[in-house]
């Protein structure tokens, strides 16, 4: 199953990953600050390169919305994974978006190239074999002409 993590409807990058699932009409579930589990963290943790640092927004670049959460001193690097789970269950405003995930992938934000590998096997294999039949076509049809 696909996961789309979400804080806000309507955010620019958020609805350029949503549109882009539903014009592949590619399954996924639609995951909000509300319905965010510690299974979806645990689960996005295992395929991360970054761990934590690769799904919160750092301190410099998003420091409104740790000072809104008057966290602004706190250090979060402190923490045991299970206590930084709960933490950013209790403030998912801390999250980076939108993120999207599966049991073997990660994206955070919408990356046109990065977000193909979410397209299933089977609908790359025709994809390919189009291609090749359209390079194939043209191919033929300019030595023929020749």
């Amino acid at each position: 199953m696909i996961y789309f993590f979400t804080k806000r409807q309507g955010e620019n990058s958020g609805r350029k990953v949503e549109n882009w699932l539903k014009e592949r009409a590619i399954n996924y579930e639609t995951l909000s600050p509300y319905t965010l589990t510690s299974e979806h963290l645990w689960q996005m943790l295992r395929v991360s390169e970054e761990g934590f640092d690769g799904l919160i927004l750092s301190k410099t670049r998003a420091k409104k919305s740790w000072q809104n959460l008057a966290l602004r001193g706190f250090e979060y690097e402190t923490l045991t994974v299970e206590q930084m789970i709960e933490f950013i269950l209790s403030y998912p405003q801390i999250l980076r978006t939108p993120i999207l995930f599966d049991e073997t992938r990660l994206l955070v934000g919408y990356h046109e190239e990065r977000i193909r590998a979410f397209i299933p096997r089977c609908y790359r294999e025709i994809f390919q074999a189009r291609v090749m039949e359209e390079e194939k076509k043209l191919y033929l049809k300019t030595y023929k002409d020749e």
